[in-house]
């Protein structure tokens, strides 16, 4: 998908930025990054495509550099649990996209790129 520069991209690019700053920063997703570095050895860039509040639990949907979407479950209620983790492939994660979900992974892809090149 090519990017057009619109309105609706640059607020995916800033909250796809702010997704990987909170990520390393914010002393609450540290399960989540250990998990990520664990699972992930060579992981350069990290940007959350979706979020899910459950009752529980909380889903995130992270692309890992540019080919891969892990899919963690993280419980709230017991805070030293490991989160569940399922990777799927970028191509897998394609298949069910809405227009909305393909522009905010265009951007995303666009963010690797420019942080870890290709």
């Amino acid at each position: 998908m090519k990017l057009l520069g619109t309105k609706i991209e640059r607020n995916y690019r800033e909250q796809l930025i702010c997704s990987f700053k909170f990520l390393y920063e914010d002393t609450d997703k540290r399960r989540i990054l250990s998990a990520l570095n664990r699972n992930f050895p060579d992981i350069k860039t990290a940007y959350t495509l979706d979020f899910i509040y459950e009752q529980g639990e909380d889903i995130h949907k992270i692309l890992i550099n540019s080919d891969v979407v892990a899919i963690f479950e993280v419980d709230r209620l017991d805070v030293s649990s490991e989160p569940l983790i399922e990777s799927i492939s970028l191509r897998e994660h394609k298949k069910n996209l809405s227009k909305i979900g393909r522009i905010k992974l265009a951007v995303a892809l666009d963010l690797v790129r420019l942080k870890i090149g290709g």
